[in-house]
């Protein structure tokens, strides 16, 4: 992903970094720090941005797929991202959405694709569970098809932080529909 940013950029004064959660290999502060779907350790990042720098965070829910995760007996797991913690780390919060997006597979083959992809790595669930048995497909797809076919949610959290405090902007954070 770094290489195609790279690649597509077209400004001179944009650099990308790619680190751990800690991000102890990187030297450098930024003016904005993206995140989505990884580990991060919020203290790391108000270490790395620079005075009114932004964190922007995406991160999968642990309400995600949650039609799946009931059938195959997933229980719920911990948030991955919490309000209370930007404060603790020096950040301001700016915005913190937490929304559900649904989601539907229009055929049986797209579906077993699907299935087949989520692993506990990337998904924190593995659908080849669901591809064990008729009995655990069956509980998969009961309840969750309609006219347009299998029907799940992808849940996600949001986040917006800076560094500065209230006060102390030059520049504003921007709705996005302003």
């Amino acid at each position: 992903m770094i290489q195609l940013a790279v690649a597509n950029s077209t400004s001179g004064n944009v650099r990308f970094r790619v680190g751990s959660a800690e991000l102890e290999a990187v030297s450098e502060t930024f003016d904005v720090i993206l995140d989505r779907q990884a580990p991060f350790d919020l203290e790391a990042v108000a270490v790395h941005l620079k005075p009114a720098g932004y964190f922007i965070t995406q991160q999968v829910g642990e309400r995600n797929m949650a039609c799946v995760r009931a059938a195959l007996g997933h229980d719920t797991t911990l948030p991955p991202v919490q309000r209370h913690a930007f404060a603790a780390s020096g950040l301001r919060l700016l915005t913190f959405l937490e929304y559900d997006v649904e989601y539907v597979v229009r055929d049986i083959e797209s579906l077993l694709f699907w299935l087949r992809g989520l692993d506990g790595a990337h998904a924190d669930l593995d659908g080849s569970a669901a591809l064990a048995s008729a009995t655990a497909l069956n509980r998969v797809l009961a309840g969750n098809v309609d006219a347009r076919g299998f029907v799940t949610n992808e849940h996600r959290y949001r986040a917006v932080a800076t560094t500065s405090t209230p006060g102390n902007r030059s520049n504003r954070l921007v709705p996005a529909h302003a």
